[in-house]
């Protein structure tokens, strides 16, 4: 490990947040200036609607379906973490997961990604969460929703989402 590098600008008050925390740590690092306003695609659609579409898809997986999709995963994956084996946890999970992806699917329309035609922080949220899930016997059943497929099917081809999957031992 090569120890902690911070890029941003000083006058950034996220930054700054960040620079307070490693203070309070006592942790080392190096700061990388970056002109976050210059330059380099944004994630965040530039249409009002779409960027509407991304924070609702953002909100509803913090509201409800962080929780349940990884209880999925975890029931199969890290079952300690989520207290052990319960078929009715289980179920109500899988259940709130598919609410979650027809709310999600809902949104997509007939969009490409969740908030338009070019991938936003509203799929990039969502992506690693419902891989956790796909590595589950309970994916397919979770995955029945409308539209999930075409979309799940284009999150996984984008170079982003193969160079980061995770190698679990």
């Amino acid at each position: 490990m090569t120890g902690i590098v911070l890029y941003g600008t000083d006058g950034s008050t996220y930054v700054r947040t960040v620079r307070m925390l490693l203070a309070e740590k006592g942790a080392h690092y190096e700061q990388v200036p970056v002109n976050v306003l210059k330059g380099g695609p944004s994630f965040t659609p530039e249409s009002p609607r779409d960027r509407a579409r991304m924070r609702m898809a953002m909100g509803i997986v913090d509201s409800y379906g962080y929780g349940a999709l990884i209880a999925v995963a975890g029931y199969h994956l890290f079952p300690d973490f989520v207290g052990g084996p319960d078929q009715e946890a289980r179920r109500l999970a899988i259940d709130g997961g598919r609410r979650v992806l027809q709310e999600l699917m809902k949104l997509r329309g007939g969009s490409a990604f969740i908030a338009g035609e070019r991938p936003s922080l509203g799929d990039f949220y969502v992506a690693p969460i419902c891989f956790l899930v796909s590595l589950t016997r309970d994916a397919n059943e979770v995955f029945a929703v409308d539209g999930f497929a075409a979309w799940w099917e284009l999150i996984q081809a984008m170079p982003s989402c193969q160079a980061t999957t995770p190698r679990f031992s």
